[in-house]
Order: structure tokens, then sequence, then C-alpha cells
């Protein structure tokens, strides 16, 4: 199975996405921005040469997470200040009519909107915290995300 490297990216109480068709099944929905590492690369520069591709940022690497939920993937926290995103593209999709390509758009998800995150998210998100509270590393937005996992009541 091959590796993939991707990016959890929050700023202004939201979290970033890259969505379109993700599954084998044509299936489309949100997914951390990232992909495949390629020969030669290792997964630091994976994340960040996926940044530039798809998002059209640069991005700075807080922490790599020491535990994965996925096998073969590797999750980075990722600061990109202020930057400005945009659609990119996967290279080998460049050719592609938008229509045609797997990457649909960059989405931004606040955090209370909780009941857009999917399970795979909170998981993410609850993983994301136990690795910040290990390496004491609490930024502004700790105590608000917590809020993501809760039980959704509309």
């Amino acid at each position: 199975m091959r590796q993939r490297a991707q990016a959890i990216i929050i700023r202004d109480r939201a979290m970033l996405f890259a969505y379109g068709i993700v599954s084998s099944n044509n299936e489309l929905r949100h997914s951390f921005i990232g992909g495949g590492i390629e020969q030669g690369e290792t997964p630091e520069e994976a994340v960040l040469r996926e940044l530039r591709e798809e998002a059209h940022i640069e991005g700075r690497i807080i922490f790599k997470f020491n535990r994965e939920i996925v096998e073969n993937h590797h999750t980075f926290l990722i600061h990109i200040g202020n930057q400005s995103c945009r659609l990119g593209t996967d290279p080998e999709e460049e050719h592609l009519a938008l229509e045609e390509r797997n990457l649909k758009d960059l989405i931004w998800i606040l955090f209370e909107d909780r009941h857009l995150f999917t399970s795979i998210d909170k998981e993410y998100i609850e993983r994301l915290i136990e690795e910040c509270k290990e390496r004491e590393y609490y930024p502004e937005w700790i105590d608000d995300i917590q809020e993501i996992s809760l039980p959704f009541r509309p």
C-alpha cells in the first residue's frame, strides 16, 4: 500500500480540507489535504509539496503525529499563517477539465459546524488533542476544538 502524507490545518476556528473524489466508488467528500509519497521523498517533503500543489500555499510543520490512525499515513499539524488558499491540481490531472478532476474544491469547516465533521475527522481531532497535550503544545484553538467530538445537538 502506498504511503500517504496529509496536513491538518487550523485557522480562525476552522479546519481546511480538500473536497473531491476520495474513494474507489467515486464518492464526493472532504479529506485532509495530502497525497502519495513519491519515490525518494520524505513524508515531510511530501506533505509540503501536496500543500503547494493542491492549495498553492507554503506550510510550516509544527509536528508529525507519533501515532497514526490509518496505517501507511503520515499526519502533520501544519501552520500556514494568513495565506490565501486557492484550488490547485494533482500534476497527473492537470490536463483534465475541472469537472473530470478528483480534486474539486478547498473548504474550511468551522468548529461550530461540527455536524459536518465525519467520524474519521473526529478520530483525527481526538488524536490531535492527545498529541498536543503530550508535547505540552497548547495553541489558542485547543479548547475550542474539543467541542467537535461532543455529541451534536441541533
